[in-house]
């Protein structure tokens, strides 16, 4: 279920029905954002399909799209198998609790149990290179909200950051995260995925 990879053409005629069905159904299709637009961001995801696609990949380009019409009561989420799946597979995760709002990163918390960096209320400055701003703006291309407020976007991965991040950005073998420790300097250090499996734990911090 996780692995499987559907054809191409399938998936585009899914997103073509998709289409079909929101343009005959949905009440506030065009309220935030003019019909040529939704046309456009269709056609830009249907064309975008090369090659076969896993769920997670699909649900992806499915969410992109739908995050555009800016209606919080649309949103797109993995069929209740998946879920089920992912779950008894214990996949790999990105280790940290984020709080997210406007452009901060702030730890809530660590996978890792013994971890002496992250404790409540770190604020992290970067993510393998990327600012906060870049991060979040990656995450909220794929949630949905009402109108232009990124607020209820914002909270929504504060929830489950490490589900979020894995859905825009993919895990890394390591991570690099800068942060301001309690002296208010900034360091950095290095993290792995967190693994359900084995509950291991691998910090190097550097200054």
């Amino acid at each position: 279920m996780l692995d499987a990879k559907y054809a191409p053409a399938e998936l585009q005629q899914e997103l073509q029905l998709l289409k079909r069905i929101m343009e005959a159904n949905h009440p506030s299709l065009y309220w935030y954002t003019p019909k040529d637009s939704i046309d456009y961001y269709f056609s830009s995801a249907i064309n975008s399909i090369h090659d076969s696609l896993t769920t997670f990949q699909f649900k992806n380009k499915i969410a992109w799209v739908i995050s555009k019409i800016r209606c919080g009561h649309t949103s797109v989420r993995f069929p209740d198998e998946y879920i089920e799946a992912a779950a008894e597979r214990k996949l790999q995760q990105f280790p940290l609790s984020i709080k997210t709002w406007k452009d901060s990163l702030v730890a809530l918390g660590s996978l890792f149990r013994t971890d002496s960096i992250f404790k409540r209320g770190t604020i992290i400055t970067s993510i393998n290179g990327h600012s906060g701003k870049q991060i979040l703006d990656s995450m909220f291309q794929f949630v949905s909200t009402d109108g232009y407020s990124d607020n209820f976007k914002s909270q929504l991965i504060s929830t489950n950051f490490p589900a979020y991040y894995k859905n825009a950005w993919g895990l890394s073998q390591q991570y690099t995260i800068r942060y301001i420790d309690t002296a208010g300097v900034e360091q950095e250090t290095t993290l792995r995925n967190y693994d359900p499996k084995t509950d291991t734990q691998v910090i190097k911090r550097s200054n």
